[in-house]
């Protein structure tokens, strides 16, 4: 019997170990997080819609500005492959290059494709979690304001508050105040 390695998904080639998308998700946190995916979803998706056609048409100003965008794109979430095949192909269309092109842009189309699809299940993962984590917040919420309806209900005397910390009911005014700057000696 062959000892082969498991099967693995090509997708997950595509993005190298996965380091450089997760730092920038975890430099947004987990608020901005799931937008910044589905931002890069969004832009990795018209990037697709807009090469496809102008590699077809050979609209070489379009090409290179398609892939400039993919290689940012690309770069930016660790897609190495992917960034430096763009790189390529942003050459041949400054060349006009027919022949590195037509080398070029069926692997372009294809790892664009599945990163599209890679990034779109990080994404609608990442949006779970989100509406999951926020219904959590929300019950927290709602259990909080019930117990803060269930405390101002309660029998308080007037004996059991503290004393003497009310506030002035005129404060001072900081009107004609100046602060000086002194500088550090």
């Amino acid at each position: 019997m062959l000892n082969r390695p498991p099967m693995q998904d090509p997708r997950s080639t595509l993005l190298g170990d996965g380091a450089a998308l997760r730092d920038i998700l975890a430099l947004a946190g987990p608020d901005i997080a799931p937008r910044l995916l589905a931002q890069i979803v969004t832009d990795l998706s018209a990037t697709s819609r807009q090469l496809g056609p102008a590699i077809v048409a050979r609209d070489w100003a379009q090409i290179r500005v398609q892939s400039h965008v993919l290689i940012s794109l690309a770069g930016t979430i660790g897609a190495m492959d992917l960034h430096a095949a763009a790189c390529g192909m942003n050459e041949a269309a400054h060349g006009q290059d027919e022949a590195r092109l037509s080398s070029l842009a069926p692997s372009v189309n294809a790892d664009l494709a599945a990163l599209v699809q890679l990034v779109t299940e990080q994404s609608d993962a990442a949006n779970a979690a989100n509406l999951s984590s926020a219904s959590l917040r929300a019950a927290s919420l709602s259990s909080v304001t019930l117990s803060s309806a269930n405390l101002s209900s309660a029998n308080l005397s007037s004996a059991s508050l503290p004393t003497g910390h009310a506030e002035p009911e005129n404060p001072p005014s900081r009107a004609g105040t100046t602060r000086t700057h002194r500088p550090a000696q």
